[in-house]
């Protein structure tokens, strides 16, 4: 559904309808209580929204009625919405949603960081027809790298490299 807004509205929904098969939370809002303190710029979001808007808007007050298996995508180099709003997202979906971790620590949700989903996303392109190798699927990817061109593949998001 898109970062920022976007897994925000993924959580939103997660908690209210089960219509979907799976649902994809990317660099999305939990707890909005915890997210503001936490955020690039509290002061914005504090004039944005009210003691009383992030309680009755939280996405995390839903957990409970979460029954759709979710994958849950975030970066640890975002500001705006830190790490720890997809961390409190997973630990939610293992411990209080419809659909816990099992005793034996498997569970429907999922979890990657944005540079696993990259690569992964590597790896789907190398096995695609036409493709020789992982490092074939890479060149396209990653422009300057090898001295491509920039990527033409309109399904391949832009990964941020580590600096």
């Amino acid at each position: 559904m898109g970062g920022f807004f976007g897994g925000y509205m993924a959580n939103c929904v997660a908690g209210h309808t089960d219509r979907f098969r799976a649902i994809v939370s990317h660099a999305g809002l939990w707890s909005l209580e915890l997210f503001l303190p936490t955020t690039d710029h509290p002061s914005y979001w504090a004039r944005e929204m009210t003691p009383e808007m992030r309680a009755a808007w939280s996405p995390h007050r839903s957990v409970g009625a979460i029954r759709t298996p979710m994958l849950v995508v975030h970066g640890d180099k975002d500001y705006r919405v830190p790490v720890g709003e997809g961390l409190s997202l997973w630990y939610s979906l293992l411990s209080a949603s419809v659909l816990p971790q099992a005793d034996d620590g498997t569970t429907a949700h999922r979890f990657q960081s944005v540079h696993v989903a990259c690569t992964d996303r590597l790896s789907a392109l190398a096995r695609a027809p036409g493709s020789s190798s992982a490092e074939d699927a890479a060149a396209r990817l990653s422009p300057g790298r090898r001295g491509g061109p920039r990527p033409t593949t309109p399904c391949a998001p832009p990964c941020r490299r580590a600096p």
